[in-house]
């Protein structure tokens, strides 16, 4: 459903002779009520395993850029591709859990708060090193030491999403799924 919505959306906007062969009878559709229909408790669920996935394997690339391939210019553009896509999912994935994170109270508001401290932690850990790797490339500075700070803080960055990974897991299995937690009974 979401999908025609899309679809008809852009094919009527673009040729308005397509809007006999679409169907008519399918509301039109914003993107916040398709994410209302979709169901706005589901959108972090979906969004969250981009940023480990993304963030882990950037980081990998970037190890071996950095200790392997130090001369190698795909290396170094795929490795910065990957973790700019993780900082993009990461951002977008604190966006989200900011809605999903209501409603909770006692141990489970506390994992909640370190949860979201740590995803805002993570957030920063990889951000500063893409925004640092774009001004290199801008201003045509390859510097050994700013190499070494990214690679720092990339580890950290590493460290963190695995940690607030392992909170988020921690919170969706011992809290939500097992309302027994909540109630105290």
């Amino acid at each position: 459903m979401l999908f025609m919505a899309c679809c008809s959306s852009l094919a009527m906007a673009s040729n308005p002779a397509l809007a006999v062969i679409l169907p008519a009878n399918e509301p039109d559709y914003s993107i916040w009520t398709m994410l209302q229909d979709y169901g706005l408790d589901r959108v972090h669920p979906t969004f969250v395993h981009y940023p480990i996935a993304l963030g882990l394997f950037g980081v990998l690339l970037y190890y071996i850029t950095y200790f392997f391939k130090k001369n190698d210019e795909c290396w170094k553009f795929f490795s910065f591709f990957v973790l700019f896509f993780a900082e993009i999912a990461a951002l977008c994935t604190l966006g989200t859990g900011a809605m999903y994170s209501y409603g909770l109270n006692g141990n489970a508001h506390v994992a909640t708060n370190w949860h979201q401290n740590m995803a805002i932690l993570t957030v920063l850990l990889f951000g500063i090193p893409v925004l640092v790797q774009i001004l290199s490339y801008i201003f045509k500075k390859d510097l050994w030491y700013l190499k070494t700070f990214c690679l720092v803080l990339y580890t950290l960055g590493a460290l963190s999403v695995a940690t607030t990974g392992f909170i988020g897991g921690s919170i969706v299995y011992d809290y939500l799924i097992n309302p027994t937690v909540i109630s105290g009974s």
